[in-house]
């Protein structure tokens, strides 16, 4: 028979799931999730090929790669896997919650994660920010369980998972050397512990040994873009303000967060709370709270540090969706620290206060928040093309020229059966061959962008039909029919 606990982590679980289930279908694939798509629905060669080329690891790819091979292309498939790497880090973070402390924390910083719209948008999107998420739990568990239990089994686990955390995003580099760090400051503290506490340094040595081959990958890439630069704002003051609202969930969800987690110092000064049974806990031979508190402190705090400081000093890297990983550091954080100040009921009390103050941006999230909207721009087409009695020969007589590739790739996905898109560079290239009729599908420009791009449609041709739908850029996305004048 389940225990209470259990049966309200399963409820919390179930909670989580039902609702982001809307979210595998309800909007349109985009650019970001298109290339994801793209770069894995070919061979495994293809894939480490075309992921070396971006700027981020291949765990993602691998396993959507998996995914598409064994159960299609739908756009429910390619966002499967970030569905259920949501739903496991609720789990984690229970279980995280419980090895720190007790279950009280455990399933406050679980019910926290289910409601979290960030968590929530992102286990519907095909990319690999949840997953980041769920292996950065994994690498605090597998930490957690070797310092509790400093054995070399316990470190290996450790290590496989900071190879897991590592080959998810780029942003898992933080991660480890912030934690790293904050187990070197717990070595000098604990003379007494610090052999197991060096031998757990090792093995995330070793699991950053595992990633260096990718690392070096990445080094390159790191390169290109600090000389080429990328598109991500300066992280001006309204910026870190926009970031941190979008991590909490609204401005007074973020608030709450960083008050609550400044409380977690109240526990180096306040002897250890009790367990619910009003006996001292299991772990009070080897407490790991509040010793691991630099360790955590560590994991959360360097990634944002690292990214704006490398943001100021060299390109913008400092974006929201990046710092995912760290927001259930932060919850871990403020969930303590209500503990802290209240060992009975604050993790409950600040769970019920996160979800007053985000319901309104969790339901808009599930039910209103859009994405650029490809899919009804792509259905019009395809129903002219469908409507001829030759949808082949129709297809090759209906060209489609795209403004760039990150238009181009969403717009394949939804046409891929009937023909393929081809990407401008901006314009129409002067001397391109074109047919009496053909398509020009714009979306991801800037004003000036969209003029160049219809001021180069040559002058014999004429609009014959234009259909806008949402999206982002000047006019959203824009699908434009053009024939020549006879």
């Amino acid at each position: 028979m389940q225990s209470p606990p259990h049966l309200l982590l399963l409820a919390i679980v179930m909670i989580g799931m039902i609702i982001r289930a809307p979210l595998l279908s309800r909007t349109s694939l985009w650019f970001d999730e298109a290339a994801s798509w793209d770069q894995s629905r070919g061979t495994l060669g293809e894939l480490i090929s075309s992921v070396a080329a971006d700027n981020y690891p291949p765990l993602h790819n691998l396993l959507l790669w998996v995914f598409i091979h064994g159960f299609g292309e739908a756009e429910y498939v390619l966002r499967l896997p970030s569905l259920l790497a949501g739903i496991l880090s609720i789990w984690l973070a229970y279980k995280v919650g419980e090895a720190l402390t007790d279950k009280g924390v455990g399933l406050a910083t679980a019910l926290i994660l289910a409601c979290s719209p960030m968590e929530i948008w992102f286990s519907g999107e095909a990319r690999m920010y949840t997953l980041f998420s769920a292996t950065g739990l994994l690498f605090l568990l597998a930490t957690l369980r070797a310092l509790a239990c400093p054995a070399p089994g316990a470190a290996l686990w450790s290590a496989l998972a900071t190879a897991l955390f590592l080959h998810t995003h780029i942003y898992a580099t933080f991660g480890v050397a912030g934690a790293g760090l904050g187990l070197a400051f717990m070595a000098l503290l604990d003379p007494a512990g610090r052999r197991g506490i060096l031998r757990l340094l090792l093995a995330l040595i070793a699991g950053g040994a595992l990633y260096l081959p990718w690392g070096i990958i990445l080094l390159g890439r790191a390169r290109s873009v600090v000389h080429d630069g990328f598109w991500i704002a300066e992280p001006n003051w309204r910026v870190i303000q926009a970031i941190a609202i979008h991590l909490g969930g609204s401005k007074e969800a973020i608030l709450l967060l960083l008050g609550f987690a400044a409380l977690s110092f109240i526990a180096l000064v306040r002897p250890q709370a009790k367990s619910d049974e009003g006996e001292p806990s299991a772990q009070a031979q080897k407490p790991l709270w509040p010793a691991a508190l630099p360790l955590l402190l560590g994991y959360t705090l360097l990634p944002p540090l690292a990214g704006y400081l490398a943001s100021i000093s060299l390109r913008p890297i400092l974006y929201d969706r990046y710092l995912i990983a760290t927001l259930p550091g932060l919850v871990l954080l403020a969930c303590l620290g209500a503990r802290a100040l209240l060992p009975r009921g604050g993790p409950l009390l600040l769970s019920a206060l996160l979800l007053t103050v985000t319901i309104p941006t969790m339901t808009e999230t599930v039910l209103e928040r859009r994405k650029p909207e490809f899919r009804d721009l792509a259905r019009q087409y395809l129903a002219v093309i469908e409507s001829s009695t030759d949808a082949s020969a129709a297809a090759q007589s209906n060209p489609v020229y795209a403004s760039n590739r990150e238009t181009a790739l969403p717009f394949s996905y939804y046409v891929q059966d009937v023909t393929s898109v081809h990407y401008l560079k901006g314009v129409i290239p002067p001397g391109l061959e074109l047919p009496a009729r053909f398509w020009l599908v714009l979306s991801h420009v800037n004003q000036q962008e969209h003029d160049a791009l219809l001021a180069s449609v040559p002058a014999p041709y004429r609009r014959t039909f234009e259909s806008s739908g949402w999206g982002y850029g000047h006019g959203g996305v824009t699908l434009i029919r053009f024939e020549r004048r006879d």
